[in-house]
This record gives structure tokens, sequence and C-alpha cells, in this order.
């Protein structure tokens, strides 16, 4: 009898035991996993492709249908030569697209000194022809460059391909000074001496001196044969006002070399800005205004003189002192019942005190010729 009872009474306490403590079949443990462990059970995603790549894709391929012009190697550098030498060479041309490419005629050079001769002008996928370049460089020495321009047509879309040839020239006679810079300063000098030397050590003859209308002299001896010599120059100062920019050649008689040239600069003491001055679009007595600025090329403190005109259509109408020269205002009118259209005048800007360096300012000027509009019709207003 006793042990009928005390069975029942022990599960009941563990069964209210089980309910208080939370371990009941209702609630369940939250279970959290560390990352690394994650990772390894979870499957990624699958990976998002970015639109920029989709899009390089895209171009990759599209670049690959029809003909595709490339070549080994886009500038060709013949490193040091000597002037007026003709040298060769070639570029190796493929078809790397997926269909014939023609290539069109004619190859453009970049001037008359390069030849090009190519042989097959249309190439299949994987074909490669030679290109022959025969370039003759200059006389001046230093670096030369020349462009190369082969326009393709294929299936796909139209491509230039563009090559160098590129050279630097050799001094053979070298000019001490390199170039000239005359001024006309009050106290500047006029008598300049010039130095031409072989670099490769050859002896050589000078024949002659040129300049543009003699505005440079020399005296030389032309049965002095040497690998240097020394020339003293002289420059007529009133030829040379008229010529802003100018060559001294040389004529000489080295087996490599003929002439040697020395460039100059011609710096006035004033100067106008700018030295032209256009006006489109001009009407009949009716004024355009315009201002030009005249200064010192040496910083010097100076007075306007006189200012006039040759061809009477422009007038000054003010000049202002400013703190590196002057400003001047003028208009250009060109007078009514003028039959032609195309003006020209001069404004001959003179310096008080010094006349020989009088500044001239150019100006062109164009009649405007607008169509009278033709009458519109009435429309009609009849059925």
């Amino acid at each position: 009898m006793k042990s009928y009872f005390i069975k029942p009474t022990i599960l009941a306490v563990c069964v209210s035991l089980l309910h208080f403590s939370g371990c009941g079949p209702a609630q369940k443990p939250e279970i959290t996993t560390p990352p690394s462990e994650t990772s390894k059970s979870i499957t990624p995603p699958a990976r998002n492709v970015a639109p920029s790549e989709t899009v390089k894709a895209r171009k990759a391929a599209a670049s690959k249908k029809g003909g595709r012009l490339t070549v080994d190697k886009p500038v060709y550098d013949f490193g040091d030569v000597e002037p007026r030498n003709k040298i060769r060479g070639q570029f190796l041309l493929t078809n790397e697209g997926t269909e014939v490419l023609e290539i069109r005629k004619p190859i453009r050079a970049g001037c008359t000194c390069t030849k090009l001769v190519l042989k097959n002008y249309t190439l299949k996928p994987g074909q490669s022809t030679p290109l022959h370049v025969t370039y003759t460089v200059g006389a001046y020495p230093g670096k030369s460059t020349k462009t190369i321009s082969i326009d393709t047509k294929s299936p796909g879309a139209p491509r230039t391909l563009i090559l160098k040839v590129t050279a630097n020239i050799k001094k053979i006679v070298a000019a001490k000074p390199e170039r000239f810079r005359f001024e006309f300063r009050a106290d500047s000098k006029h008598d300049y001496t010039v130095e031409l030397e072989s670099t490769d050590g050859k002896p050589f003859r000078i024949t002659d001196l040129i300049s543009r209308n003699g505005v440079v002299t020399g005296e030389f001896d032309a049965t002095n044969r040497d690998v240097r010599h020394t020339v003293p120059i002289k420059i007529d100062v009133e030829k040379l006002r008229g010529t802003r920019n100018g060559i001294i050649t040389f004529k000489i008689n080295h087996p490599k070399l003929k002439t040697v040239s020395v460039p100059f600069q011609t710096v006035l003491p004033f100067v106008v800005h700018p030295s032209t001055k256009a006006f489109l679009r001009l009407k009949s007595g009716q004024p355009q205004t315009a201002t030009v600025k005249v200064t010192s090329n040496f910083g010097e403190d100076f007075e306007l003189g006189e200012i006039s005109s040759t061809g009477g259509y422009a007038k000054v109408t003010d000049t202002t002192k400013t703190d590196d020269g002057y400003q001047i205002k003028f208009t250009f009118t060109v007078p009514p019942k003028e039959k032609k259209s195309i003006f020209h005048d001069s404004l001959l800007i003179h310096i008080k005190d010094q006349p020989r360096n009088t500044v001239k300012l150019s100006c062109y000027g164009r009649v405007s010729k607008t169509r009278a509009k033709p009458a519109r019709r009435a429309k009609s207003t009849e059925k």
C-alpha cells in the first residue's frame, strides 16, 4: 500500500521541478554560432558583375569583330643621324581582327621627306605585312618627328592608325652663338662675331654668307680651310628695322654639310599691341571703336608724338598714359557711297624725340553686304 502512493508523488515533484527550471519543451535555448563556423557552413551568394566590367567585356568583344589593324611598334626611332641623310626602316602591320581588313590608299605621310612602300593593302585575319619607310632628314640639328596616318576599312568600324618616325640630327658644324637677338637700344652695338667649328674634326671652308635684303654682312677668307672659323659680322640698322626675324646662312664645303644657319630676332624699342586690327561687318558712315596699347620693350619711359593715318579711315579719339606706356582709342569709319568692300589703313604712332622708332598699326576693314529679304506673299483667303 505504501509503495502505491509513493510513486505518483515522486513523479509529480519531478514534473514541477522541470517546469520551474526552464527545461520544458516549450522554451528552446538560443544558440549563437561564431562567424568562422558560420562562413564554413553557409554557401556564399553568387558574385554580382560590376557594370563597368560588363561594358569592358562588350567593348573587347566588339573590337574583335571585323578587321583590326595593329603595329609592332607605334614609334620608330632612328637615333642619331647625320644631316641630309636617307635612312630606312620598317613597321610590321597585323590584322588581329576576325574578318578581312583593307588599308585605304594612299597612306598619309607628314611631309614629302617621308616615302612609304606597302605591297599588301588587304590583310586576312592574322596576316601581317611590312611597311617600308625611307626618311630624308633635314639639315637643322636636333630632334625631328614625322607622322604617318593609316586609314582602314572593314566590316567593323573604320579606324586610323597613327605611327611616328623620329631622329636626332647631329651637329656636324656647330655655331656659337646658336641664335642672335638684335636689340635697338640707344647704347646697343652693331658688330657681332660668329664662330663655326667642325664636330667631327674635318676641316672646311666658308664660301659665302647670305641674309635676306643684305641686313647682315661678314668678313671671312674663302681660301682658309680649317676646323674652326671666327667670322665678324655687321648689321645694317636701317634695313633691320623692317625685319622682325631672319636667318644668317653660311655656305661651307664640309664633306657632310653644305650650309649652317643661325637665326636672329629683331627687338625694336617700342611695340603696339596688337600690331594688326580688323574691323568686320562695317556699315557705311557708322564708326567702329577699338583700343590698342603702345609699350617699351625695355621698360623705358617715353612720350607719344604725332599719330597720323595713311588712309584716312582711322581716327584717334583719345590717348591715356598708363604705368607701362599709352592706351590709344580710335575709330574706323567707311565714308558713305563707297563702292568697294575692302579697306586698308595704317596708324603711324610717332615717339617724341625718336623719329626712327615710329610704330605702325595696320588696320583692315570689310563692309558687310546684307541682302534685302524678299517680300512675303500674302496668303490667299479664297477657297
